[in-house]
């Protein structure tokens, strides 16, 4: 009784701690409010129920919007939720890690261990678990609010749900074949397991996509551990009715969208846009069209991981896959192995080809040599139908997670992609665990917990403040910044989603900040269901341009549905209708501005109101460019712009919030000198140069697709600043 009291202590105190810890660790380095790109989006959703961007994350909005009935600030209460949930998904690593463990020591003994060696196993999975804890791609899930703070609690508990079921199948298996075993699981159904995994992995898909990443690693272990029998493929398909089960929050989506919610992405209350909607077809155009995005992303996400984890918990998950995989009839198949997933991420990094499937076949062909030879080497097991050891199957299973995770999200040629390398986090923490179990046949327990506790705290220590945003103000600020400035009953027109279009959602609609100005996405506009969501949030702008939206629709909608369509004239009704929106606004008297990215288009020859709208009607007003059809000089107050750097290293979304600022400044500066105030002109340059961070000697070296560019233009606007205010004085 003692002994049992013992394991409950460790198996559930131990990954409480661990998830007290995280949670901690992301309430410390938490960003106060929300962050770039959908941060914004996403608040405003889970407050006012309403539909997210594709593919709607039902499951996280409907548990937003009850956080959100809290008498806290929106955000506040968003961002603790982001911690609850990676600080709960931590926790869920160390029983998840603790059951793989025990899984593969039963090839040696069927025996629970003593209550030393429980103790020691919690204590490694524990120590396990915080050093991906302490990796900034699981980290910063917890700083602020998005989708992949909940699949970090999905993820681990995937894994410990299957690898449960697995048990639970083959107890069942050896016992109607005559066998015996003393481990709990026998006394648990298999098809209970079986079923509760099914919908886990139901609500998992209701959150993220990317849970697909699991399905290479899932299969394989499945079909080696249950063999390929005509009744082992029935009981795969009686996992359907509880994966269905567990998709049932997508309903949120039709039903919310038929109530025309404030926020109503795709507004999927018709069967086609519900598909489409889920189906993500509007990002499809990023997912394996790019064949140069594989190096570029896995370029960046190997080495960020290797050096967040101080290259020694590498070498730690490299030990354990070797551990994992040797065995007396193949001596040869760690080395051949470790050859092979080598050769798969060189691959990755280095593909320098035009075609995806010069990458994607290869990489296949490597993921079917190593299974061949793992399971070559592990042989059959007797009497039982399963293929290998559940060491080499566990290896394979951890191994294939990483791969899996490397070769999907190698393909999405996107800025943002840190977070779809989560899932390689679990299967390198489970390597990590086995790397440590292993060296317990060396080292005595109490000086092996240490060391790896140490090196859990090294890297904590180290990738603190990669991960800190507890003084992430700047896209509240740029947001508030441009709002506020603006005059009564404005229209602004915008591309900028990543740096405040997306916050202006939250802000205008949840904090009631400048309701009166109509903020237009000009990307958005190009699909019916912005223009829907326009007319409703404002009516009589959009009654205006009538005739110029029902001619631009007739034309995409047939772009939406995949008919024949001729691009040049929904290019010309685009743009068509913008002009109109514009002008219409001038005649009612409603000041429009632009923001930078429209501003350049137009001055680069694009067609926004070029014939009644050139470059010189186009007046630096705040953080934008003012329409001003007389051409007069137009005042403004001199700015005084709430701006609350961040402390840290470099970063390419920081950067272009920053060169705007500048560029904002700087063209004031030109518009005042070409009007004689010269004065004037130099206070707006030096002005413009507080915004530069001191970035120019950092090594850009490891950041992902497209980041280093952008420092590196910041840094050259700045210099061209100082030397038009040096030829100035």
């Amino acid at each position: 009784m003692n002994l049992d009291i013992e394991h409950l202590k460790l198996r559930y105190l131990i990954p409480l701690a661990v998830a007290f810890l995280s949670t901690l660790l992301s309430l410390l380095t938490g960003g106060p409010t929300f962050g770039f790109i959908d941060e914004g989006e996403l608040a405003a959703v889970a407050s006012t129920g309403g539909v997210a961007h594709p593919t709607g994350y039902p499951l996280l909005t409907m548990i937003g919007w009850v956080v959100t009935r809290l008498p806290f600030r929106d955000i506040t209460e968003l961002n603790t939720l982001a911690a609850l949930l990676t600080g709960l998904g931590a926790g869920m690593l160390v029983i998840a890690f603790g059951t793989m463990l025990r899984y593969v020591r039963r090839d040696k003994d069927d025996a629970e261990g003593d209550g030393d060696q429980e103790r020691d196993d919690a204590l490694l999975s524990g120590v396990a678990a915080m050093m991906i804890v302490g990796c900034s791609i699981w980290w910063q899930q917890g700083t602020g609010f998005e989708v992949y703070a909940l699949h970090a609690l999905f993820l681990p508990t995937l894994v410990w749900l299957f690898v449960r079921w697995i048990e639970a199948i083959e107890d069942r298996n050896r016992s109607q074949a005559g066998g015996s075993t003393m481990h709990r699981a026998s006394t648990a159904p298999a098809s209970r397991h079986g079923f509760l995994f099914a919908v886990v992995l139901g609500l998992a898909f209701t959150n993220h996509m990317s849970t697909i990443f699991l399905a290479p690693a899932f299969l394989l272990f499945y079909a080696i551990r249950s063999g390929l029998t005509l009744s082992s493929l029935k009981r795969l398909l009686r996992l359907v009715p509880g994966f269905l089960l567990g998709l049932l929050p997508y309903l949120y989506i039709p039903i919310r969208a038929a109530a025309d919610p404030r926020f109503n992405w795709s507004n999927a209350e018709t069967w086609w846009a519900f598909t489409r909607h889920l189906s993500g077809a509007q990002y499809g155009v990023w997912m394996f069209t790019e064949p140069s995005s594989f190096a570029l992303q896995s370029g960046y996400a190997l080495p960020l991981i290797a050096g967040d984890l101080l290259w020694i918990g590498i070498l730690a998950a490299a030990f354990g896959l070797w551990s994992l995989l040797a065995n007396r009839k193949g001596k040869g198949v760690p080395l051949a192995v470790l050859g092979l997933t080598a050769g798969a991420l060189l691959l990755l990094m280095n593909y320098s080809g035009d075609s995806v499937s010069g990458i994607v076949l290869p990489f296949l062909l490597i993921g079917v040599a190593i299974a061949g030879v793992t399971l070559r080497g592990a042989g059959r097991a007797k009497g039982d139908g399963t293929i290998g050891t559940r060491s080499s199957a566990t290896g394979l299973f951890l191994l294939f997670i990483v791969l899996g995770t490397f070769l999907w999200s190698g393909g999405y040629s996107i800025l943002d992609i840190g977070s779809y390398y989560l899932a390689s986090l679990v299967g390198i923490g489970g390597l990590i665990l086995f790397g440590l179990e292993t060296l317990r046949g060396y080292l005595a327990p109490t000086p092996l917990i240490a060391g790896a506790s140490l090196l859990a705290a090294a890297v904590i220590g180290m990738n603190y403040a990669d991960s800190d945003r507890s003084d992430l103000w700047l896209v509240e600020d740029a947001a508030t910044n441009l709002l506020e400035s603006l005059p009564q009953d404005a229209v602004v027109i915008s591309g900028l989603w990543d740096f405040w279009l997306s916050g202006s959602w939250y802000l205008q609609e949840v904090e009631g900040v400048r309701p009166d100005v109509a903020v237009i996405d000009h990307n958005l506009l190009k699909y019916s269901w912005y223009i829907d969501q326009l007319d409703n949030a404002h009516p009589d702008l959009m009654k205006s341009v009538a005739p110029e939206v029902a001619a631009f629709r007739a034309e995409q909608y047939k772009f939406e549905r995949d008919l024949p369509y001729d691009a040049a004239t929904i290019d010309r009704l685009y743009v068509a209708m913008i002009d109109r929106m514009i002008a219409t606004s001038l005649e009612r008297e409603r000041p429009v501005l632009l923001t930078f990215d429209m501003n350049e288009a137009g001055a680069s020859g694009m067609r926004y109101g070029a014939a009644w709208m050139p470059p010189a009607r186009r007046v630096p007003w705040g953080l934008g460019y003012m329409i001003h059809p007389q051409g007069t000089y137009l005042p403004q107050e001199f700015p005084t712009w709430t701006f609350r750097e961040r402390q840290g290293g470099p970063d390419g979304y920081e950067a272009s919030l920053y060169q705007w600022y500048a560029t904002a400044a700087r063209d004031r500066a030109q518009y005042e000198a070409i009007h004689g105030n010269d004065s004037l002109a130099r206070a707006y340059l030096e002005y413009g140069l507080r915004f530069d961070p001191g970035w120019g000697g950092e090594d850009l070296g490891g950041m992902a697709q497209g980041m280093a560019r952008r420092v590196q233009e910041m840094n050259a606007g700045f210099a061209q600043m100082r030397q038009v205010l040096g030829s100035l004085r």
